[in-house]
């Protein structure tokens, strides 16, 4: 089963920590995608996603890239 879940409450300024904690308090989360954000800042987020949650698959797809879920 899949989920879109949008943030309303973060800007782009919100702080690592917030969004770190925000997406360990998923509860058996498999895939994560990230589509929006500075590369900059979304390569080492996706890194450290992927390397605190065994067996996390991490996707950065690019504009208008289809998803199969």
């Amino acid at each position: 089963k899949a989920e879109v879940t949008y943030i309303n409450a973060y800007s782009a300024h919100a702080d690592r920590h917030d969004l770190d904690e925000y997406v360990h308090s998923i509860e058996g989360l498999q895939r994560l995608i990230l589509v929006h954000g500075e590369p900059e800042q979304m390569d080492p987020f996706g890194e450290r996603m992927k390397n605190a949650i065994d067996g996390l698959e991490v996707l950065k797809p690019e504009r208008d890239e289809a998803i199969e879920v």
